[in-house]
């Protein structure tokens, strides 16, 4: 079973694709707006995974086409969130929404949400994040923006963080022992986080521990 993966981030296509590999999904990466479209319509695949910046065809043009087209009304539409989507943008509709501080992780929930594709046997069921295809995004917590980039970044770092290392994540998680078990890769991600992010907003917080610990307590 093929699906498509419409992303300009090749880094970004790449993880997606290996979620779908493990959920026995091959994959047709394009990095141009125009051809997903054409191919879409050629393919009529399961599901199309949408990112941001597409050039040739913007991705809420290409969703808004699929919703419009009856041959395609099989097609199950995800959406990947740019992460530098500004609040308050508008958003194309889809049936579920992955962050891309969560790209694993999102794509799983919205997979086994869907019904698309065959959840590893090892995995445990995922809890269906909720879809949030009519909801306008809203700001979440302090109105700084350099602590809403903070804890974006550090989404997306923990999330690269458990991709690469899911079993030592997974029993980490079961023993309530992620920070420690993980804290190699924690101080390694420490480095690109400091680069990042200015010492005054670190100060009171510890972006990367929290977020691992809130993904622990997830699951």
């Amino acid at each position: 079973m093929r699906v498509l993966v419409a992303e300009a981030d090749a880094d970004a296509a790449k993880k997606l694709t290996e979620v779908l590999s493990r959920w026995n999904l091959a994959a047709e990466v394009l990095h141009d707006g125009g051809e997903a479209l054409l191919w879409l319509h050629r393919n009529r695949p399961p599901a199309a995974i949408l990112g941001g910046h597409l050039p040739g065809l913007a991705s809420p043009a290409i969703a808004e086409i699929v919703k419009r087209t009856a041959e395609l009304a099989g097609t199950k539409l995800i959406r990947v969130a740019p992460i530098d989507e500004p609040v308050g943008a508008p958003e194309f509709e889809a049936d579920r929404i992955v962050e891309p501080g969560e790209l694993a992780h999102g794509l799983e929930s919205a997979l086994e949400a869907l019904g698309v594709g065959d959840r590893p046997a090892l995995a445990a069921p995922i809890k269906p994040q909720p879809s949030r295809s009519a909801a306008p995004r809203t700001p979440a917590g302090p109105p700084d923006a350099r602590v809403a980039a903070a804890e974006r970044l550090a989404r997306i770092i923990v999330s690269d963080i458990i991709l690469y290392n899911q079993e030592k994540f997974q029993r980490a998680a079961a023993d309530g022992s992620v920070a420690a078990v993980l804290e190699a890769e924690l101080m390694e991600a420490s480095v690109l986080f400091r680069q990042r992010i200015p010492e005054e907003v670190r100060a009171n917080r510890d972006f990367l521990v929290e977020e691992l610990e809130r993904r622990a307590k997830a699951l």
